[in-house]
């Protein structure tokens, strides 16, 4: 199986303030299983990490609709500090570990790899494991047509309609991107 990572931050540089990280186990291939109940989720506690919050991106946020800010502000004060969400994110990864890493573009790498480096841990996998779901998404022919099956399925999958900017959410979202691409 490989891996779908996401991460929403307060900041788009290396070493934004990171507010959740979400991860879903799937088969890369077309109607492959994903492993939602499986999935890593979890907030992260903004105070005392230490890192980036850019006004520009705080903006952005402020723009988003209303229940995205709400499950921010009450979920994110309760969360774990970062340092425990990363140890959490390294119990869950494996053995055995993915085939491939996959995430919406390269930014949710670089944040990963900085904060894990933050603390003294790697990231969880290999640098040459690490694959980018938009480009594949790009190349598929249909894109405007998938991306209307996928979103049914992702509401389907996770039992629930589907919230933008919720990391477990967009992690399944673009698992069953890459889904969608490598069938056609």
């Amino acid at each position: 199986m490989d891996a779908m990572i996401d991460l929403e931050t307060l900041s788009l540089r290396a070493e934004a303030v990171i507010s959740q990280i979400a991860a879903v186990l799937f088969e890369p291939l077309p109607s492959g299983e994903i492993d939602v109940n499986g999935a890593f989720s979890s907030f992260v506690r903004i105070e005392g990490q230490q890192r980036a919050v850019d006004e520009s991106t705080l903006l952005w946020w402020m723009g988003q609709p209303m229940e995205v800010l709400e499950t921010l502000v009450s979920q994110v004060p309760k969360a774990p500090p970062l340092d425990q969400v990363l140890t959490s994110l390294h119990l869950w990864w494996g053995p055995p570990e993915p085939r491939l890493v996959w995430a919406r573009g390269t930014r949710d790498f670089t944040w990963m790899q900085h904060a894990c480096g933050q603390y003294g841990l790697e990231t969880p996998w290999h640098h040459r494991q690490e694959r980018d779901q938009r480009t594949l998404y790009d190349l598929h022919e249909e894109h405007q047509e998938a991306a209307r099956r996928v979103l049914v399925r992702a509401e389907g999958l996770l039992g629930s309609p589907f919230r933008k900017h919720d990391a477990l959410h967009d992690c399944v979202l673009q698992a069953l991107v890459v889904q969608e691409a490598r069938g056609a």
